[in-house]
């Protein structure tokens, strides 16, 4: 791959990475409102259901 798509899969990472971090952040302060630990334990497994699907997509 040459040095441009290379930074262009760079930015288009981070900007998914951030569009998702703020997903999960908005999503956990509308559950903690309602039930703080129902927020942890959702959050906890959202993020484990995360990597175990990009492991298992390698």
């Amino acid at each position: 791959m040459s040095n441009k798509n290379l930074t262009i899969s760079r930015i288009i990472i981070l900007i998914s990475l951030v569009t998702v971090i703020t997903f999960l952040a908005t999503c956990f302060l509308s559950m903690q409102s309602i039930n703080p630990v129902a927020a942890l334990s959702a959050t906890i497994v959202a993020v484990i259901g995360m990597i175990w699907f990009k492991k298992s997509i390698n």
